[in-house]
């Protein structure tokens, strides 16, 4: 059937037609070490180049930047004469049966039988760690025998050391990204049809379809001896022809950088050498190594593209660009701000204010400070008139960074009196202490009454509203000062992996949601309070990064509010 189409297309069609406007040129030749010496470019040598194609299978191509086929000058190699290739398509079934015997290779690669196969090998040595190949694909058995057991093929085998360990034994490296070889029946408009281009009526090339401009590429052992198989057969049966067109010098070797992962010792550095970025030893060829960053500090974090540079000392000097990804590993800075729960006095001046200070450890001095009030000295004094959590960020030299635990100060008003110019102290009777009363005094009186055991504040408060709870607020002192909150409140904010939601008064006896979101939306941990509790603990939050995040609580009633929370490494 596929003989009688190929018969009525020729006599329908003046197969002869000559064309008067360039067009694409072909020279057969079976010069082997010369057709290898076309495709070869920078940084490749040669040699024991052979061939074994039929007489006008193989040969050069010019002219190509007049047609569709994206490359303007090579070898073409080809299932039948390679004269076949040149334009215009006006023939659906153009192709020469040689008779010829086919390919082991590329009848394992297609899956079906070869036949009049054209292969061109040879021997070769690269300067540098991967070569590469540019070439098109074309065929006359598309569109009308896609998916059939026309399954013409072609391969580019190396063998040879392969870096990574072993040989490469026939490894064909012309394929798609998908590992997948190129034959009619990968590549058409049903399969990987970003790889294919339609050529029906095409005023420029014979064949009916061709692959867009290919790149074969493989890691080798640099200066090391591999041998190179390109071949090309018809598969199913000998009519119909394809071919490969092979870019001129673009069979060439280049350096091929590793993107590279350096996480820095505990002072906050850390330093590469140029052959790390590279995938394999170039001592084989006598290069020396040169990169244009090597060390790296905190301020690095993240994408770092630097340019490696081998020269062999002989003039041939080659270059590729490899991204270094700087991680920053946790805890590279401590500090220390003491007592992270403090208790300060709002209405009596020598108890209303506390100092803060940051004793900062590790990286390298010296470091600068930013308090969450903006200030930037290593201590600030605060006297807040309400509760308010303050943290510190600071900075080496190196761009390390680190930022506080919250310290948690709580404001108590111990304003009273008619002008409110009284302070409010709980007084224990010596020996009687269950008549502890709350009083209501001058400030001139509060040493006295401090001497002798009172406190500041209200008996209800307790001597030490951080005491019971320590340094993480969740018992009666934080609860006793939620109850008149206006709004909720997060502790503590930044906080790390564990932090309470507080709620005011106003929703006591609801049924509350409460989310933790992303700042694009996603909800990424739910929780519901209970009737009969004002407060909710959210435990286990390592799963979160670092970075802000949105607090939401939302009511049945109607109530909903919400708030910025920085979650700390």
């Amino acid at each position: 059937m596929k003989n009688i189409y190929a018969f009525l297309t020729c006599f329908i069609v003046v197969c002869s037609t000559s064309w008067l406007h360039a067009q694409l040129t072909t020279a057969a030749s079976g010069d082997a070490t010369a057709l290898a010496n076309t495709i070869v470019g920078a940084g490749i040598t040669v040699s024991n180049a052979t061939i074994n194609c039929p007489g006008g299978a193989s040969g050069t191509f010019g002219n190509g930047n007049t047609t569709n086929i994206g490359l303007n000058t090579g070898v073409l190699m080809a299932s039948g004469l390679i004269s076949t290739a040149i334009g215009p398509n006006n023939n659906g079934a153009a192709g020469t049966a040689f008779g010829a015997a086919g390919d082991a290779d590329l009848t394992a690669l297609s899956g079906f039988p070869t036949f009049d196969a054209c292969g061109l090998e040879f021997d070769f040595e690269a300067v540098a760690n991967q070569i590469s190949i540019s070439y098109v694909f074309g065929s006359e058995e598309y569109l009308e025998w896609v998916n059939s057991q026309y399954n013409d093929v072609f391969g580019f085998l190396v063998s040879g050391p392969n870096p990574a360990g072993g040989s490469y034994t026939n490894e064909n490296i012309a394929v798609i990204p998908v590992n997948v070889p190129v034959t009619i029946n990968s590549i058409n408009p049903g399969s990987n049809p970003a790889f294919y281009v339609d050529n029906p009526g095409g005023a420029t090339i014979q064949y009916d379809g061709f692959t867009t401009v290919l790149t074969a590429t493989l890691n080798i052992v640099p200066c090391a001896t591999y041998h190179f198989k390109l071949a090309i057969s018809d598969a199913g049966d000998g009519i119909l022809d394809s071919g490969v067109f092979l870019e001129e010098a673009s069979f060439e070797s280049s350096l091929d950088c590793n993107d590279f992962t350096l996480t820095l010792e505990s002072d906050g550095t850390g330093s590469i050498d140029a052959e790390d970025l590279v995938a394999t030893d170039l001592s084989l060829c006598n290069f020396s190594f040169s990169v244009s960053q090597s060390d790296f500090v905190c301020s690095d974090e993240g994408e770092n593209t630097v340019t490696v540079t081998a020269d062999d000392g002989n003039g041939t000097v080659l270059t590729c660009e490899a991204t270094v990804t700087v991680v920053v590993p946790p805890d590279i800075l401590s500090i220390d701000v003491g007592a992270t729960c403090r208790t300060v006095y709002y209405g009596y001046g020598p108890a209303e204010c506390t100092t803060i200070t940051a004793n900062v450890s590790g990286g390298h001095s010296p470091y600068t400070y930013e308090w969450s009030t903006g200030e930037t000295t290593q201590s600030i004094t605060v006297c807040p008139s309400s509760t308010t959590d303050y943290y510190v960020t600071a900075t080496d030299v190196n761009g390390c960074v680190e930022v506080s635990s919250a310290v948690h100060v709580i404001a108590v008003d111990v304003h009273c009196g008619y002008n409110e110019d009284k302070v409010l102290l709980c007084h224990i009777p010596p020996g009687n202490p269950a008549d502890a009363n709350t009083i209501c005094v001058a400030a001139t009186s509060v040493p006295a009454h401090l001497d002798h055991g009172d406190f500041l504040g209200s008996c209800s408060e307790g001597a030490d509203p951080c005491a019971a709870g320590g340094e993480f607020q969740q018992n009666i002192a934080v609860h006793d000062f939620a109850k008149d909150l206006i709004e909720p409140v997060i502790w503590p904010n930044p906080g790390y992996d564990n932090i309470e939601l507080m709620l005011p008064k106003e929703l006591f006896g609801q049924k509350v949601t409460a989310q933790i979101r992303s700042l694009n939306g996603e909800v990424l941990v739910i929780e519901e309070i209970q009737q009969g509790h004002n407060s909710i603990r959210f435990s286990d939050l390592d799963r979160l990064n670092s970075g802000m995040y949105l607090i939401r609580l939302s009511s049945g009633e109607g109530y909903s509010w919400s708030q910025k929370w920085l979650k700390l490494q």
